[in-house]
């Protein structure tokens, strides 16, 4: 974590995740991640993504680690 830069795109963050883009969409919608916009540009500060992991990782081993977001439905992939 030390080496990434203060600010992160959403490609950025996604990468780090190593999760898809809509699914680093859908938590920016859902505010799971904070960021901030200037212009178009959505930001996210390294401190959030930070937060985010450490609340993730939280609520792994204090709820048996649930997952976050909708299972995967038989046949639909």
């Amino acid at each position: 974590m030390d080496t990434l830069p203060d600010v992160l795109t959403p490609a950025e963050t996604a990468k780090v995740l190593h999760i898809g883009r809509t699914t680093m969409y859908r938590l920016l919608k859902e505010k799971q991640i904070k960021s901030f916009q200037i212009g178009r540009k959505i930001l996210i500060p390294k401190k959030y993504l930070q937060e985010f992991i450490a609340n993730s990782a939280e609520v792994c081993y204090n709820s048996d680690c649930k997952m976050v977001g909708n299972p995967p439905v038989a046949g639909k992939e």
